[in-house]
């Protein structure tokens, strides 16, 4: 199926300026739906996370700890070097730090 670049929210040479305006209209309310849903993904899985700590005994704690780091091992070796910028790795080392830190303080 082949889709169009002004489908897609790409502006195109040919495209009229309010084309293009409408174009990158789309494009922008597609990026902020992406964030939206990203921001309310974090939200849930985070009040979750803070609920769930609580209830777990050290041993699970640990036990988690130890599969989170062989988990998010096997997730950044998995992904072709290109696709993994370094902002990529850094966000991914801090969050992963910052739940391991978490159940590390149980």
């Amino acid at each position: 199926m082949s889709t169009s670049a002004s489908a897609v929210g790409v502006a195109t040479e040919s495209e009229t300026p309010a084309e293009a305006t409408h174009a990158l209209e789309r494009s922008l309310r597609a990026h902020a739906d992406a964030v939206s849903y990203l921001g309310a993904r974090t939200t849930v899985l985070s009040r979750f996370l803070d609920l769930t700590l609580p209830h777990l005994t050290a041993a699970q704690c640990q036990a988690i700890a130890a599969s989170l780091r062989l988990a998010m091992q096997d997730a950044i070796a998995a992904l072709p070097a290109p696709d993994l910028s370094a902002r990529h790795r850094a966000t991914l080392s801090e969050y992963t730090g910052a739940v391991l830190k978490l159940l590390d303080s149980r």
